[in-house]
């Protein structure tokens, strides 16, 4: 009982918007949100379904950090 479609969307495509804004945050010399690959890595190392979601994340934060900032 996984989540709709366009739910997971919406959430990937919040986690991207999140991701290219705290991009350049930073906490005790860490920029926490730059960690984006080692995380998504434990997706693309699991089931067909979670390496489909890894590989959509992947894709998102790509297109999301390719547009321009209009905020």
């Amino acid at each position: 009982a996984g989540l709709a479609a366009f739910v997971t969307q919406a959430l990937i495509q919040l986690y991207a918007r999140i991701t290219k804004l705290g991009w350049f945050d930073c906490q005790k010399d860490d920029y926490v949100f730059r960690n984006v690959i080692a995380d998504v890595t434990r997706f693309l190392q699991d089931s067909v379904e979670h390496c489909i979601m890894g590989v959509t994340i992947l894709s998102q934060l790509t297109n999301e950090i390719n547009q321009a900032d209009t905020t």
